[in-house]
């Protein structure tokens, strides 16, 4: 069964990792914490991915990495399998639909629905402890966004930190 059908197993698996995460941590993290640290660095996480979060991305990116296989080792095309169609219906909705990825490589995957997870965070922060912990991200939310290309903006902060992004 691909685990995307067991989304509250993995969700009680994610709550599992949040006491351990705090106690290594020394810090107690709500639930806006824990959205962010579970964003990839890139997008101002600690990289502590969420089984949630990656189910259907790995389940759609092997079986797109292995569709030539599965069609090569049967002469005549099987039927499409129905837990891919649906899988590909929640990842549209989870992306907001975005393009399919050309690469099957699951952070091309992840990508899209991490960079709405980290923009929801970021329009939903309104004390100024949020405000603090989230100002770069919203220069790296607009520059994934526009596909890598320069980001004019008259803060300074902003054009700074799409620069050395650019340049690492």
């Amino acid at each position: 069964m691909p685990q995307h059908n067991c989304l509250q197993h993995l969700a009680d698996f994610d709550a599992s990792i949040w006491p351990g995460l705090e106690g290594i941590l020394n810090v107690l993290l709500d639930d806006v914490s824990w959205t962010q640290v579970s964003l990839p660095v890139s997008l101002g996480g600690l990289g502590v991915s969420s089984a949630v979060d990656l189910a259907v991305p790995a389940f759609l990116s092997s079986t797109a990495a292995t569709a030539d296989l599965v069609s090569t080792r049967f002469d005549d095309q099987p039927a499409q399998d129905p837990e891919i169609e649906a899988a590909s219906v929640l990842w549209n909705a989870l992306s907001e639909n975005a393009p399919r990825p050309v690469s099957n490589s699951q952070r091309n995957w992840e990508t899209p629905t991490q960079t709405i997870k980290a923009r929801k965070l970021l329009e939903n922060a309104d004390t100024p402890r949020d405000k603090a912990r989230l100002p770069n991200l919203k220069c790296y939310i607009k520059f994934k966004t526009l596909v890598y290309t320069l980001l004019v903006s008259k803060n300074p902060n902003c054009y700074l930190f799409t620069l050395v992004l650019i340049l690492f």
